[in-house]
This record gives structure tokens, C-alpha cells and sequence, in this order.
């Protein structure tokens, strides 16, 4: 089969799919930041650990992502149980979004490697300042962009992780519940 085939399949395939997408707070070092991302890795780490993070991406540019998130997590309850507890807030143009999570790990000690269960639960507030949208010098103004929106939201998540001192993996499903924003206005 020639290769201008195999593109055409591939790309035939790709367009009868439906994609759906989230949009996360982007991080650039998840090494440093895995509570975000994993609950099961909430007290991993030996006494209390506890992260701050600031990202302003793009630089001068109006609407440019920034993104605030802080955690801390501790192991407790004879080395077996972990919690951890992180807070975020993502701007990007005109959404906004601040989040809660609450996550608890169970670590079971296996002779060379400690598997760690997890499980979190989350808040979120989300909003679009569609009101505030700037339109072009035309003048004209589109009525699907006069409202905010704004919606409250809980979702649960959940994650394993592996590790020992050489070596750790990790898989995480951060969105159980499938999330949408509201069309209320604020």
C-alpha cells in the first residue's frame, strides 16, 4: 500500500472519531507537582511535603495562561495512609478557574516497592467572562458573547502508583464525572 494511502486511512479514521477534550491546568515539571495529577501519591514522601507553583506562560501577552496551584501532603497512621490537599487557580483569556481537591492514599509495603492507592475528590468554579470578550473594529457584537457563565462543579478521581528509591509509575484518571460549562449567566 502506498503511503498517500496509509495518510488517507489515517486521517479517514481519525476524522470519524469523536474526540472529546479537557483543559487542565497545563504544569512544566509533574515530577515536582504529582499531587496534582495522582492522588495516590499524597504522603509518598516521608513527614510533610508541600509545593507552590506559578506559571505565566507567553509572556506581554494579553490573556496569556497563569496558573497559581500550592499543595501539601503528609503520611500518617503507622506509614500506611496518606492525605494531601491542593488548591489552583487557571486563567486563561477570559475563563477562570479555581479548584479544591482533597486526596487520601492507602500504601501497601510489599518487600522492594510500595504500591499506593488513591482516591480524591474535588470542587471547581468555573467561569467565562464572555462580556468582556473585545471585538473587532467593525463594531458588531455577536449576543452568544453578552453573558458570563459561571458553574460549580464536583468531580472524583483516582490513581495508583508504584515506587521505591530507584524507580516509581504512576496512572491516574484525575475526571471520573464528565464536566460541561453551564450556559447560566451570572
Amino acid at each position: 500500500m502506498s503511503n498517500m494511502k496509509k495518510i488517507i486511512i489515517i486521517i479517514s479514521t481519525l476524522c470519524a472519531i469523536k474526540a472529546m477534550a479537557q483543559q487542565d491546568a497545563q504544569y512544566s515539571l509533574y515530577m515536582y507537582n504529582a499531587l496534582n495529577v495522582n492522588p495516590a501519591y499524597a504522603g509518598s514522601t516521608p513527614g510533610m511535603t508541600a509545593n507552590l507553583l506559578y506559571r505565566y506562560q507567553w509572556l506581554g501577552i494579553e490573556g496569556a495562561p497563569k496558573t497559581l496551584a500550592a499543595n501539601v501532603n503528609m503520611r500518617y497512621g503507622h506509614e500506611k495512609l496518606g492525605t494531601g490537599i491542593t488548591v489552583v487557580n487557571d486563567r486563561i483569556g477570559l475563563f477562570n478557574r479555581n479548584q479544591i481537591q482533597l486526596a487520601q492514599s492507602y500504601q501497601l509495603r510489599m518487600e522492594k516497592w510500595i504500591l499506593s492507592f488513591g482516591l480524591q475528590g474535588y470542587l471547581e468554579q468555573s467561569s467565562g467572562a464572555f462580556a468582556n470578550a473585545q471585538f473587532s473594529a467593525m463594531g458588531t457584537q455577536d449576543a452568544l458573547f453578552s453573558n458570563n457563565i459561571s458553574t460549580t462543579t464536583i468531580n472524583f478521581g483516582t490513581g495508583i502508583y508504584a515506587y521505591n528509591n530507584n524507580f516509581w509509575i504512576g496512572y491516574s484518571m484525575p475526571h471520573i464525572l464528565k464536566q460541561q460549562m453551564s450556559k447560566e449567566t451570572v
